[in-house]
Order: C-alpha cells, then structure tokens, then sequence
C-alpha cells in the first residue's frame, strides 16, 4: 500500500505518491494525442519528444507542493505557471492564454476548469470564459456534463452553464459509463443523467465509485467488491484493496493485516472528508479477470492498471527499497524490476513515466522510459 500522509495536528490529507486519475489511469501527461513530455532541469519546466530532445527550452515554474502538477498537454494545449499566476501554451512553446489564472486544469471535452478569485469557471482555447466562476468546487466535463458546486450544493451543468440535474447534492462525482455517484444525506447513490437513481450503495469511501468496463468498486468497511451497473454483485469474492477494469483484467489485494487509522484524525481523499479509513500492510496484489479469478497470482506490492497489454508492478526488497517492473497478461516481466517508486502505463510511442523518490523519500523525480526499459529522460526535478 504505498500511500504519503501529509498530518498536521488535527487533519491527516492523502496523497497518492504517483497520481492517478478517476480512471485509473495515470494523468493525461501519457494518454493524449499530442506527445511532448514535461521535464524538469534545474527546477524549470520544459518539453522533450520521444527521443529525448528538448523541443521546448525549461523555463516555466515547475511544481513546488504535491497537490500542483503543471505542464501535461491536452487537445493541443498545457497549463503552465508563471510568476505564480497560470496560464496556457501551445506545442510550439507559445502562451496562447495569458497567464492570469490561479490555478488551471487540462482541456477536456473543447473547455478547461480555471480557478481565479477563489471561484471556478471554464474557458475556451482562446481564453475567453465561456461559463463564468462563479463556483465553489467544480469537475472537469465528462461526458457532456460537469459537477459544479455552488450556494452549498453540487448540481450537474452542461457546456453552457445551464444546469441539466439539479438534485442538489452533497457530494457528486463525474459521469463515467454514463453514470455518476452522488452523495445524499451521508449515503453513495449511483444515478444517470437525468438524475433518476439507479442504486443506493452502503460504500462510505468516494475513492473507489467509479464504473469502467461495466462494473464499479466499492468498498464498505476494510474490504472492496465490484458491483455492475445495476448495484448487484458482479464478482462474490471481496479484496482489501482493488483497482478499476482494464483490458479485462484488474489488479487486486489480498492477505496482510489492516491497521485503522488513529482516532481524532481528519482523513481527506481529494477534498472528500471521510471517517472511515485505515489501510492495508503486508499485502499481496495480483490480477483478475472479471469472473474473479486470478489470471496473474498475488505477488507484488502494487500493481496498476493494464494498458496496451502491460501493466506496471512495484516490489519492495528486504531493505525496503522499491523497484518498478512491467508485466504482460500472463505475469511475464517484458521490462525486468528497476530502482523507482511508481510507473505509468506506456502511451502509443511506447512511453512510460517513471517517478523516482528523493533523498531519505523526501519527494520525487520524474523521468521517461521507452518499451525497452531505457530511459530517454533520467529523472530529474
């Protein structure tokens, strides 16, 4: 289980070392159609292509705290920071949209999620805003609609702003599979969109809702299951922990012992308070197939989601030092284990990010490796 845990005296936050989307998937730093890769050097923030050449010189603010990631290209375009304010560039290295935002998000669906004065809104690619901020919290569009968070509520809006479901709820995650999870008086339900509820859930940890390939985790309690898309049981076993369906197969946790975290604490996952949560030690993943067999045994510390018919794996040897490998379908390692923390899923040139710990795990570099498990960029930050 690798997890961080920022505490302070009251609140514990949960980050994940290597960030993971709704999906699954890494950030979309891999996954869209535009391939430069954002690099570091000498804290500045730049571009380089498959081969490793710098294509656009370092020269933006990288990030300097967890919960900021800048730089990943999306439909053309990349937020980026400057003198602390962001703002976007095209593939040439040009700011398109003036940096004047404080905080930006990737393109998605046409339009992006800026936050400036404290409130959201969407912008178009020449920057004009074509829904105002003016709210609280707010999700990227998926699926022709965005949860959006105002006057203490969450409602869905589509891409002019107008509100499509407005069930006001207490919590409401993005539509995936065409459902999406809302929260209503303390209770998960899954609905559609128009609103109408398909199920309720008895899950209390937002961090596993999310429908892919048919079927959904949840998790009540210390343990996961998948349900379908009508909330009934698709696979009997239960997981301590469990990852979304890809390529037909997910990974899985099984064994250890679960440690619950310490009373008086405030746990978050994203901006979600919950009060259930505590975590796996000395557990095993492994992948299953979607009757819940396991194809590939439980035998690694992580695991992550198959893409392109590898996975990434994570070991950690008796001096507690992680290793990354890949594997195919049958467990095979195509890239023997090497020295890193994380990994993401190869992308359509066949390149992987990799994230390697600082000194004393202070941290982390990021850095790229082709299918051959030669880094084109060795980490760095």
């Amino acid at each position: 289980m690798f997890k961080s845990f920022v505490i302070s005296s009251t609140c514990l936050v949960i980050f994940s070392i290597f960030c993971y989307s709704e999906t699954g998937s890494t950030s979309n730093v891999l996954e869209n159609e535009t391939h430069l890769y954002p690099v570091t050097v000498d804290g500045k923030l730049g571009y380089i292509d498959k081969t490793g050449k710098i294509i656009i010189e370092p020269q933006f603010q990288s990030a300097d705290r967890q919960d900021i990631y800048v730089g990943q290209f999306s439909e053309g375009l990349a937020f980026v920071r400057w003198n602390d304010k962001f703002g976007y560039i095209d593939m040439t290295g040009k700011i398109v949209i003036e940096t004047q935002f404080d905080k930006g998000y990737e393109f998605s669906e046409g339009i992006a999620r800026v936050k400036i004065d404290k409130k959201y809104g969407y912008i178009d690619k020449t920057g004009k805003f074509v829904i105002d901020p003016e709210f609280k919290k707010a999700s990227d569009f998926s699926e022709g609609l965005a949860a959006v968070k105002s006057k203490g509520k969450w409602v869905y809006i589509n891409k002019k702003g107008k509100v499509i479901i407005n069930n006001q709820y207490d919590y409401a995650k993005e539509f995936y599979d065409g459902l999406a999870w809302v929260k209503i008086n303390k209770k998960w339900s899954c609905i559609d969109k128009q609103g109408n509820i398909i199920f309720k859930s008895r899950s209390k940890d937002p961090s596993h809702l999310t429908f892919h390939e048919g079927l959904s985790r949840v998790k009540k309690g210390k343990y996961c299951r998948y349900i379908d898309k009508t909330g009934k049981k698709a696979i009997n076993e239960k997981f301590n922990d469990a990852l979304i369906f890809t390529e037909g197969l997910a990974g899985v946790s099984v064994g250890g012992k679960y440690k619950k975290i310490s009373k008086g604490m405030r746990v978050y996952i994203g901006d979600m308070l919950t009060k259930e949560y505590g975590y796996w030690v000395d557990d095993k993943w492994g992948y299953i197939d979607k009757t819940g067999k396991f194809v590939i045994e439980p035998r690694y510390d992580q695991a992550y989601p198959f893409s392109n018919g590898l996975a990434a794996v994570v070991l950690l040897d008796n001096n507690k030092d992680y290793k990354v490998g890949y594997i195919d379908k049958t467990g095979k390692y195509v890239i023997e284990p090497f020295p890193a923390n994380a990994g993401s899923k190869f992308n359509d040139e066949g390149i992987a990010q990799i994230s390697i710990f600082g000194k004393d795990k202070k941290g982390s570099f990021k850095g790229y490796i082709n299918t051959k498990g030669e880094y084109i960029w060795k980490p760095s930050r």
